[in-house]
């Protein structure tokens, strides 16, 4: 948790001392993404690493506005595939692999852009049992920009899944308003969520998620998310702070540190994991 804290100093204190030269354009993306939960119920941890390549249909304009901002303001389409595997860190005969496969679609001449992405999972538990079926998801979202200027929009999601032998429904819905201040830009988004599972083995949860994040400069934002979720029995409540930092040759830096389900991350809800400690980060290449 400390060397989470020192890096997100580090990279404020880089964005702070001054902003990068923007790219004129670019329409590729290759990012790394970390995520390490510590599950203090079952004593267990979990390290989750992902590679993925995204491709925008047209190119973006890297002069405007925050990178991390620019392909939603430019109601850019993009289709990504990404590679994902997980190991048990306290029981190394316990790991799993996958592919993720998502897109966005932005109707021309229209302020609406379409969604879709599909998971799957398979994970060895070890004792022989081979791969098994760990994780299977289609997700079908709009995004609704209601703002000529695209600073505000309503996003919907849908998702139909199988979660350890147990199918589930997801859906959630949301808006995303974006604000100067002064030379900066702060993002507010709030999404409600509901997870429904088939049978007794998962407790059906539904939860609210509100996120902020600061753009001092193009080049630099810090961030802060916090979930309410409430299964059957009981409530959760979790928060993770963030951070990036966009050096001139387009290679972006980011981590994320909290307490709980990180907001955004792939695996659905579930009991055991809601107040366990996470760490993140991403490395990404634009060009």
């Amino acid at each position: 948790m400390r060397r989470g804290i020192v890096v997100a100093g580090m990279l404020l204190a880089m964005g702070l001392a001054g902003t990068a030269e923007a790219q004129d354009s670019y329409q590729s993306d290759v990012q790394f993404d970390f995520l390490n939960i510590e599950d203090d119920t079952n004593q267990i941890e979990t390290s989750t690493k992902t590679l993925g390549y995204r491709w925008y249909f047209q190119e973006v304009d890297g002069t405007t506005g925050p990178y991390e901002l620019q392909p939603f303001l430019q109601r850019a389409s993009w289709a990504e595939g990404n590679f994902a595997w997980f190991r048990d860190d306290d029981t190394p005969e316990t790991d799993g692999s996958g592919l993720i496969f998502a897109g966005r679609i932005v109707i021309p001449d229209k302020p609406v852009g379409i969604d879709v992405s599909y998971l799957t999972l398979d994970a060895d538990f070890g004792a022989g049992a081979g791969d098994q079926d760990f994780l299977s998801e289609f997700d079908i979202g709009a995004v609704i920009w209601m703002k000529d200027d695209n600073r505000f929009a309503i996003e919907t999601n849908l998702a139909f899944g199988e979660f350890v032998n147990t199918d589930f429904t997801r859906f959630m819905v949301g808006a995303r308003f974006i604000m100067p201040v002064q030379e900066s830009e702060l993002e507010l988004a709030a999404h409600f969520l509901t997870v429904d599972y088939d049978g007794a083995v998962f407790q059906d949860v539904s939860g609210l998620e509100l996120a902020a994040r600061f753009f001092f400069n193009q080049a630099i934002f810090a961030g802060v998310a916090l979930s309410s979720v409430e299964p059957d029995n009981a409530d959760a409540t979790s928060w993770a702070i963030s951070g990036g930092y966009t050096l001139p040759q387009g290679i972006d830096l980011a981590l994320s540190i909290g307490e709980g389900s990180v907001p955004g991350q792939a695996l659905p809800y579930t009991p055991g994991i809601l107040e366990d400690p996470t760490f993140g980060f991403r490395v990404g290449y634009r060009f």
